[in-house]
């Protein structure tokens, strides 16, 4: 349940994630994987350093700050609304911001494949020290090591 003011900062989550609407309305603004590199991972959090957050706090904002807008220009980005009754799929890597327009009520459920989390957070297939999908337990710590550089 959420009020009609609560949102979430852009971030990126090491898990794929299905989202049922029950009530109401949320937006979501959505980038690939691809686009760390104009997002600028300032921070990744979690244990296993499996939630990092975007330089870019609020990609909705109005007025949006020219750096902000500038990192935004370069990437493929783009807003859906959920509503009652609808579901998403968001692939673990995908960053996204979400917003409530007026009250909510959501339900969500994380899962983890860690080959997918792997395909997903590897930005750069040519670069060499991009994350290895043979050690998937470590993988969310690789992950966030390569995106900090």
């Amino acid at each position: 349940m959420g009020t009609s003011t609560a949102d979430t900062r852009l971030h990126m989550d090491c898990c794929d994630n299905f989202v049922q609407m029950i009530a109401g309305t949320k937006r979501w603004f959505i980038c690939p994987p691809q686009d760390a590199r104009e997002l600028l991972p300032i921070r990744c959090d979690g244990i296993h350093h499996s939630l990092c957050w975007a330089s870019v706090k609020y990609p909705n904002a109005n007025p949006l700050p020219s750096g902000d807008k500038a990192k935004l220009d370069k990437t493929s980005c783009f807003t859906i609304e959920i509503k009652a009754g609808e579901m998403l799929y968001l692939p673990a890597g995908w960053w996204h911001h979400i917003e409530n327009v007026g009250p909510t009520v959501m339900v969500n459920m994380w899962t983890m494949g860690c080959e997918n989390v792997a395909v997903a957070l590897d930005k750069d297939p040519l670069r060499s020290d991009r994350p290895d999908l043979k050690k998937c337990p470590n993988i969310a710590q690789t992950t966030a090591a390569f995106l900090l550089k």
